[in-house]
C-alpha cells in the first residue's frame, strides 16, 4: 500500500515542486540555463523522494502516529545536528561521528 500511494501521489508532487524550484531558483538568482535549472530541479525531486520514503517507513513501522511522529522528529534532529552544519564533524562525540562522516 505504500508503494502504490508513493506512485499515486508522483505527478502530484512533482507538479507541486516544479512550481516551487521555478519560484526558489528565479528569486535565488542562479544561472538562467535550463540545464542548470532542471539540475536543481532533479536534485530536489529526489531529496523529497527520500525524505518521503523515509517518513513512509517509519510510519509503517510503527504502530501509531504518535509513535512515527516522534521517532521522526528524534531522527531528523539527529541527522540536521550532526550532518556538519551545525556541529562541525571534528568537534561531535566520538561515538557519533559516523552519523554525520563523509
Amino acid at each position: 500500500m505504500t508503494i502504490s500511494q508513493t506512485i499515486a501521489d508522483a505527478p502530484n508532487n512533482a507538479f507541486q515542486l516544479l512550481l516551487f524550484c521555478i519560484i526558489v531558483y528565479f528569486m535565488g538568482g542562479f544561472a538562467a540555463s535550463a540545464g542548470a535549472f532542471f539540475s536543481f530541479y532533479l536534485i530536489v525531486l529526489s531529496t523529497y523522494f527520500a525524505l518521503a520514503a523515509f517518513f513512509r517507513l517509519l510510519g509503517t513501522l510503527c504502530a501509531n502516529y504518535d509513535q512515527a511522529a516522534r521517532l521522526a522528529g528524534f531522527i531528523i534532529t539527529l541527522m540536521v545536528t550532526y550532518s556538519g552544519y551545525l556541529i562541525p564533524v571534528r568537534e561531535t562525540f566520538a561515538i557519533l561521528t559516523s552519523l554525520g562522516s563523509n
